[in-house]
């Protein structure tokens, strides 16, 4: 998606939030690594760039089986809304009840 993101992700030890923090790094070092950071022309004062992130994250916590797979379900077709194709990766794992 090109402005947002949608993870359905297992207990982890640390908070979620940090987990969302982790994930925004990594992915602001792709993006500058790759010349595709949107703010890269904008830079502050002191060099550094504006976040294209938004502060904090919205989440839920799954409690079944069958949540978990609607919110699977849900994510994987969310590109279909705005036109795109489905996006496989390599690293998300099948969850079935």
């Amino acid at each position: 998606m090109p402005d947002h993101a949608h993870l359905v992700i297992a207990r982890h030890t640390c908070k979620i939030e940090s987990v969302a923090n982790l994930l925004k790094g990594a992915a602001t070092s792709r993006l500058l690594a790759e010349g595709l950071h949107p703010f890269a022309d904008q830079p502050y004062r002191n060099g550094r760039l504006p976040t294209p992130w938004a502060r904090n994250c919205w989440n839920c916590f799954l409690w079944t089986g069958e949540d978990i797979v609607r919110s699977c379900d849900y994510t994987n077709a969310n590109p279909d809304k705005e036109g795109l194709p489905r996006q496989p990766w390599g690293f998300v794992t099948p969850f079935t009840v």
